[in-house]
Formats: C-alpha cells, sequence, structure tokens
C-alpha cells in the first residue's frame, strides 16, 4: 500500500513484484520494486498515539514491520528496492 501512495504519487514505481518462500514455522517475504530509493532503517518512527482519541491514520506501519517481523531488510541498488520480512507463523 505505501508503496503505491507514496511512490506512485511522485510517478516513481514503474513495477513491483511479491516473493514468498515457507520456511518451518516461517514466512519469507519480499517486496521489490523500482521505487525510488528508500532504506526503511533511515526513517525516523512516529511514536504511538496514547489514547485513541489522539490517533491518527497512518504513519504506522514501519513500526509495526519492526515490532511483528522476526526480521526486517532493507537493500536499495540499481535494480530498485527489496524489502525482506521474515514473520513467525507457528
Amino acid at each position: 500500500m505505501n508503496l503505491v501512495m507514496h511512490g506512485a504519487r511522485v510517478g516513481w514505481v514503474r513495477s513491483a513484484s511479491f516473493q514468498n518462500r515457507l520456511q518451518p514455522a516461517a514466512i519469507d517475504l519480499k517486496v521489490l520494486d523500482e521505487d525510488e530509493p528508500f532504506d526503511s532503517h533511515d526513517q525516523a518512527l512516529r511514536a504511538p498515539p496514547t489514547s485513541l482519541e489522539r490517533a491518527t491514520p497512518g504513519g504506522q506501519g514501519l513500526g509495526l514491520m519492526r515490532r511483528f517481523a522476526r526480521e526486517l531488510r532493507c537493500a536499495t541498488g540499481v535494480q530498485g528496492n527489496c524489502l525482506t520480512l521474515l514473520l513467525d507463523c507457528g
């Protein structure tokens, strides 16, 4: 969703693909794109809201990925970006 909402909005996304591989008790998910270079580790996390009344939509995706993924890796290069998530499923 972020790929389309942010990358496509500025005209960058040319293609994207998804790969997944089942492992014992985990799923290895890769998102590959030709979007503007992006490294999730360079991004500051937004503080979570202190109450539902103060909550606003958006801005929590990276924090959620970092919290729930066993591993989160991001690589950028001439081919674009590769975001890898290793998610426990056992």
